[in-house]
């Protein structure tokens, strides 16, 4: 059987299909010769001697082309330069048409380089005129083809065990590989209306381009045009999608400012946007905040808190809280942040480690006491202010409310919560309370009065610390600076001075009550005191301490320079 194509493989430049098929198919030339006579360029290895320049020769074709057309059959299928062009349009990720001819069922093999792709199957079509327009109408093989068909001759072609021979002015007609010479003006008839198509399709998207970019345009135009927005007290300038705050003319203590308005985050607060409001005292900001303006607080007299959620920081003007005198606390999410405030204010990161837990909710009452609510869900004293009143005693309160409405119990007070400055009057502490050694140092430092409920963990603790800072000091404590009316305490110490006092050495510990104090003294230094009244033996009893709320401790010496150290309970 003798076949042949007269469709001639293109040598050029401009884009081409690359067809990979098995020689000597009919169905496969056929198909060929058919895309050539349509006007489509194509190159095959007809004439390429199967040598050793083959290899390099498609290989090199291949990778040229603008596209590949697979014609699969199962003579494909078990050919092995068939499948290694296939392998190779796989590798290079070539874009590929895969074709199935009549009667063809692909192996798993495959099925499995197709991937993804559709295959153009000929048993899908009533006519094999159907199937060869719907190869030609593939969108890829555009730049492929010329202006029009090229003028052509159909070959001779043998494609039956009998071939009849065929006027030379027709190509065979059967249903399986050939179509009439006649078939050459509906091609011409079919390249012009795809063109036509084509055309009518770019005009129409530049059509909608041009009046879409044109609306576009004037709607940014509009859009970029500054726009003032007022709404519940708030007045607000909306330019390039981001929102200014103008100003603030409500009464609203508690003040929530939205995060966004008209659609545009709000990113900066003016200068002088809430000035002379005196009505604030909570002020809570979204997340799109990052800038305060100059004297934009400025004489918010009862401002006490202040709220930055932005967590990549604000920045606010040197003056941008002058005059705010009750402000203690800004709450901020970063530590990206440029603030200046009073002494009297302090500000808190969401998220920083408390001696309780992390922070992550800030609290500020109206006594001027900041609380820290902590991931645990209890709350720890983070400063008292300069707005407690002076002189007062602190009454720790068993537990505070959060902005939620969540019910939080106190339980700690930070060692930095009071200011060395501190005019407050001293503690009361609840039945539950921690804190740390530094705390009661300071405490103690600074001449505050100490008061608890007799017999609790606070009570155990503060004694604790008195003792162990005291014992890290080494400090001799005349006791008579604590507690200078103290009759017990005089006659302790002048029991110290005598010789009797060579007695505790054997007896361990001297004591008296009087007048609602209570005196311990041991032969030894504090640290002997400490250990021993925390001993089993210790004649110390909470139990027995109910009425006592205040301690001293201290060391003083015998005639011999001895220590002898002395426990004041009142």
């Amino acid at each position: 059987m003798s076949l042949c194509c007269n469709a001639i493989p293109y040598d050029g430049t401009l884009p081409y299909v690359f067809v990979s098929y098995k020689d000597n198919d009919a169905k496969s030339l056929a198909i060929i010769e058919w895309l050539h006579r349509a006007g489509v360029r194509v190159w095959y290895d007809k004439g390429v001697d199967h040598s050793q320049e083959w290899p390099a020769i498609v290989a090199s074709k291949l990778k040229n082309s603008h596209v590949c057309i697979l014609l699969l059959s199962s003579k494909y299928e078990k050919s092995g330069p068939c499948t290694d062009e296939l392998s190779m349009i796989k590798k290079n990720q070539k874009p590929f048409i895969p074709v199935f001819l009549s009667g063809y069922t692909p192996a798993d093999s495959i099925s499995l380089q197709l991937g993804g792709h559709t295959p153009l199957r000929a048993d899908n079509f009533l006519s094999e005129t159907d199937f060869l327009l719907r190869i030609l109408s593939e969108r890829i093989l555009i730049p492929c083809r010329t202006t029009e068909p090229e003028a052509y001759d159909p070959p001779k072609q043998e494609l039956e065990q009998e071939p009849k021979q065929k006027p030379k002015h027709e190509i065979e007609d059967g249903t399986k590989h050939g179509f009439k010479q006649d078939d050459r003006h509906f091609v011409r008839v079919v390249n012009y209306a795809v063109t036509m198509v084509i055309v009518l399709a770019i005009v129409t998207a530049a059509y909608f381009w041009i009046t879409s970019n044109q609306y576009t345009q004037e709607e940014s135009v509009a859009t970029n045009a500054p726009q003032t927005v007022q709404f519940e007290g708030f007045t607000c300038m909306i330019e390039d999608g981001e929102a200014t705050l103008l100003s603030y003319n409500g009464t609203k203590s508690d003040l929530q400012v939205p995060d966004v308005v008209e659609n545009a985050a709000i990113t900066t607060v003016s200068d002088h946007a809430f000035e002379g409001n005196t009505a604030l005292s909570y002020v809570t900001f979204g997340k799109s905040v990052n800038r305060i303006g100059v004297s934009a607080f400025a004489g918010c007299s009862s401002l006490r808190q202040l709220r930055l959620a932005n967590p990549e920081g604000v920045i606010a003007e040197p003056d941008a809280f002058s005059g705010c005198e009750s402000l203690v606390a800004i709450e901020v999410a970063s530590e990206n942040y440029t603030l200046t405030v009073s002494e009297n204010c302090r500000v808190f990161i969401i998220g920083a480690e408390s001696g309780a837990g992390t922070i992550k909710e800030v609290l500020t009452e109206e006594d001027g006491v900041v609380y820290g609510r902590t991931d645990k869900d209890e709350a720890t004293v983070l400063y008292v202010s300069n707005l407690f009143p002076a002189g007062e005693v602190f009454t720790v309160p068993e537990d505070v409310m959060a902005q939620d409405g969540a019910v939080l119990p106190v339980t700690y007070i930070e060692s930095d919560s009071i200011d060395e400055n501190s005019s407050m009057g001293g503690f009361l502490f609840p039945k539950e309370i921690g804190f740390s050694v530094e705390l009661a140092e300071k405490i103690e430092d600074l001449g505050l009065r100490f008061k608890y409920i007799p017999g609790s963990y606070s009570h155990c603790w503060l004694f604790t610390c008195f003792a162990s800072f005291q014992l890290e000091k080494r400090r001799p404590l005349d006791v008579n600076d604590l507690l200078p009316s103290s009759d017990v305490c005089m006659e302790a110490m002048s029991f110290c001075s005598t010789d009797e006092a060579a007695v505790l050495a054997d007896q361990g510990i001297w004591s008296k009550r009087e007048n609602n104090e209570l005196v311990y003294v041991i032969h030894g230094t504090l640290q002997d005191l400490y250990d021993y009244l925390r001993s089993e033996s210790s004649p110390l009893s909470w139990n027995g301490c109910e009425n006592y709320t205040e301690f001293g401790l201290g060391t003083q010496y015998d005639n011999n320079g001895e220590a002898i150290s002395v426990l004041l309970a009142k």
